[in-house]
């Protein structure tokens, strides 16, 4: 039984080589991080939980008032933009960070309450948020750069012409 070739199946007229998909080194960068999809937030996850949950008692002294929630807002920070560079949909819509954030956050405040010396605190929930409304605003901002430099964007849906 053979099967029918279509266009895609044959060669191109001029004989050259071209790939099934172009792609250009943006979309080559994104095609290859399928295999790693989720490794740098699920790390940036572990990190997270581990600072949250770390006994109370096992953290050091410093007197420094706002320290506390300057690290929750850093991590969150961090953690929301491993998440962006992860997943398309954080990326496209980055305000969808600030909800997540809260979300994980008041997870990771709740689970405080079983941890020694560790409590629920609602400022460190808004600092969270607050890490993850930074990491929205950064990815606003380097993909509005990308649309006006009329790259596209590696999400932008755009194909090069490998031609």
């Amino acid at each position: 039984m053979s099967v029918p070739t279509t266009s895609s199946d044959r060669p191109p007229e001029d004989g050259r080589l071209r790939p099934a998909v172009a792609r250009d080194a943006r979309g080559a960068f994104s095609n290859a991080g399928r295999r790693f999809r989720g490794l740098a937030s699920g790390l940036a996850s572990a990190v997270v939980l581990a600072a949250l949950l770390w006994p109370g008692d096992g953290l050091p002294e410093i007197d420094a008032p706002g320290l506390d929630k300057l690290a929750h807002a850093a991590l969150f920070a961090l953690w929301s933009l491993a998440l962006g560079f992860d997943f398309r949909v954080f990326r496209a819509r980055p305000a969808l960070l600030v909800a997540t954030a809260a979300a994980f956050g008041l997870i990771g405040e709740g689970l405080q309450t079983l941890a020694v010396a560790r409590s629920f605190d609602l400022a460190d929930l808004a600092a969270d948020a607050l890490g993850g409304a930074l990491a929205a605003i950064a990815l606003a901002v380097v993909r509005a750069r990308g649309n006006r430099s009329g790259s596209g964007g590696a999400d932008s849906g755009e194909v090069s012409s490998n031609g």
